[in-house]
Formats: structure tokens, sequence, C-alpha cells
């Protein structure tokens, strides 16, 4: 969990870790165990207003059941919600222009053609 936190971490780079996500409360609880640096922990990425923190580099996944070959492949269609979390994501993009921003998940979303992001700036 947040491994690029940790890949930073473990090369040495000077960083500031500025907030992080996840729904999961275990999955926050190993965050805030393995980060050096506390930022912010969030719940839930699509109840937080999207303009109130920037960041310069901005790392993101989403859930990949909806896109995964192993799922149910609902795509933004999901059930629970899940595949437009990617939107959200977007939208944190559109509105802060991070330096850099790497989005990360199963190789079926790119490859099956079922998520292409147009960021404009």
């Amino acid at each position: 969990m947040e491994a690029p936190i940790q890949a930073l971490q473990g090369l040495g780079v000077n960083f500031v870790h500025s907030f992080s996500f996840d729904i999961d409360k275990f999955a926050r609880a190993t965050i805030q165990a393995n980060c050096q640096q506390k930022g912010e922990l969030y719940e839930d990425l699509t109840k937080r207003d999207n303009r109130d923190k920037y960041t310069d580099v901005y790392v993101a996944r989403f859930p990949c059941q909806p896109f995964s070959m192993g799922g149910k492949q609902q795509g933004f269609k999901d059930n629970k919600g899940r595949g437009k979390i990617l939107f959200h994501v977007k939208d944190y993009i559109v509105k802060n222009q991070p330096k850099l921003f790497m989005l990360e998940n199963v190789r079926a979303p790119s490859a099956s053609g079922m998520v292409s992001i147009s960021v404009p700036y």
C-alpha cells in the first residue's frame, strides 16, 4: 500500500506526503503504519473537494474490479460505482494541474480501450 511513498522513502528522496485515500479501514491502517510522513488520510476520494489540496506529483490508483479480465468487466457501469472513481481522479488533475501525474491499474482498461482520458492543460 502506498508503494510510491515507500519507493521514495527507500530511495532517500526528500518529499512531503500531502494526502492519501483509501476506503478500506485496514488499508488506511497499513498506510499509517508504513508512511514515515503522515499526510492527510481521507476515507473516500469521491467526497472530498478536489480544490483544497495541491501537490506537484499526483499518483492515483482506482479499483480494478470493473475493468479487470478477472472481474465482471462492467467498466464505468459497475453496479457498485467503482468504475466512476476514475472521473474523480481526472477532476483532481484538471482542477489542480500537478506537474506530474501517474495512474496505476490493471492492463485491461487501456488494452481494451475502455479507458481514455483527455486532460486539457
